[in-house]
């Protein structure tokens, strides 16, 4: 009896150990991901918020070790994730990137020769957001992610544009 005890008392302290320390993510944590920081950032033109954007960060030195981006709401906010699954960013100074692109107009249908695939429908795409902003090289969008606290900034993406884009 002591025995089984024994046994059942030291297979449920490790799947306790096994489950408390595995955290509850479901995404492991990268090799070298360095501490990282709140960061809350919020696009406007011309004063007014930019909503289904995509905001990116890059080093300002080109560099591009870990993935840093996030999704404007219908507020023009974005909280910035690193690697997709995890809040913030790390310290440093960025080049901030914005794109967006909606679809409009009237659905064009390319019929396939003969022996390809089924026909393609593609509807016109236009950037609405210069494309200048999102190129690490034309952006003059920057920012500085301090190693403490919460960084919240806001940038404006110039006036709204309708570029096609090259199908």
């Amino acid at each position: 009896m002591t025995m089984q005890r024994f046994s059942v008392r030291f297979c449920v302290g490790i799947a306790l150990a096994m489950f408390f320390g595995s955290g509850c993510s479901k995404h492991p944590v990268p090799p070298g991901l360095p501490k990282l920081y709140s960061c809350v950032v919020t696009i406007t033109q011309e004063g007014q918020p930019v909503s289904d954007a995509t905001v990116s960060l890059i080093l300002n030195d080109g560099s591009r070790p870990w993935a840093i981006s996030g999704s404007t709401n219908a507020s023009g906010v974005a909280t910035m994730q690193t690697q997709a699954h995890f809040t913030g960013a790390p310290a440093g100074i960025y080049k901030v990137c914005v794109f967006k692109t909606i679809q409009e107009g009237t659905p064009i249908t390319i019929v396939p020769a003969m022996g390809e695939s089924a026909a393609v429908t593609i509807i016109p795409s236009f950037y609405v957001v210069d494309p200048k902003y999102d190129r690490y090289d034309t952006t003059p969008l920057e920012l500085s992610i301090a190693a403490k606290g919460k960084t919240q900034a806001t940038f404006d993406a110039g006036k709204e544009v309708r570029i096609r884009v090259a199908d």
